[in-house]
């Protein structure tokens, strides 16, 4: 389906009738996901590690038991900045939902090694305290269907993203519904026991 993306935590999109999982694969044609990445610094400071990179203004830090295990040691850095959702049709401009649309979400790629396995993720800071160690590892939606939402106020909906690792494009794109419509269309056409709203 072509659309406004599909909100992949819709209790009726997860799963099929023999409990399957229904979405298998999300991607962003739009450019409006999409966010570079770049060569961070790697600094230790006490028992953390410190991501950076000075050219862009990046910084963020983990304790460094806290994160997977990088195969070549090299990490990447990016910043996904609420400011850049102001005009969505989505109608998120506040993720945390506390009058301060200014936050800034940082996070750091790389190739990682977990049991024997290979694969690039994503650590991304949800709560923007410039602090991985309390975050999951994310991967491209497709290879564990994982996805993510921004914890916001008590009584807000939440917003949630999946997304893709581009390495040799330098980029991870956020996939997410821009307006609800994805989403709608998604239920009507392979939805499974959708909850009807008045």
């Amino acid at each position: 389906m072509l659309d406004t993306g599909v909100d992949v935590s819709v209790e009726g999109l997860l799963q099929t009738s023999t409990g399957e999982t229904k979405v298998i694969d999300v991607q962003d044609f739009s450019t409006e996901g999409d966010f570079t990445i770049y060569e961070a610094d790697v600094d230790t400071q006490d028992d953390s590690i410190v991501f950076s990179n000075s050219s862009k203004g990046f910084s963020v830090k983990a304790l460094q038991d806290k994160l997977l295990k990088s195969v070549d040691g090299k990490f990447l850095i990016g910043a996904l900045p609420e400011k850049h959702f102001i005009n969505s049709t989505s109608g998120i401009r506040d993720f945390h939902g506390d009058n301060t649309p200014e936050h800034v979400f940082h996070f750091i790629v790389f190739y990682a090694l977990e049991n024997g396995e290979q694969f690039w993720v994503v650590y991304f800071d949800m709560d923007a305290d410039g602090d991985l160690s309390d975050e999951k590892p994310i991967r491209s939606y497709k290879e564990k269907y994982d996805y993510f939402t921004v914890p916001n106020v008590k009584g807000l909906p939440l917003f949630p993203f999946a997304l893709n690792i581009f390495p040799d494009l330098k980029k991870v794109t956020f996939h997410f519904d821009d307006g609800s419509h994805g989403t709608h269309c998604a239920g009507i056409a392979a939805g499974n026991n959708m909850a009807m709203q008045d």
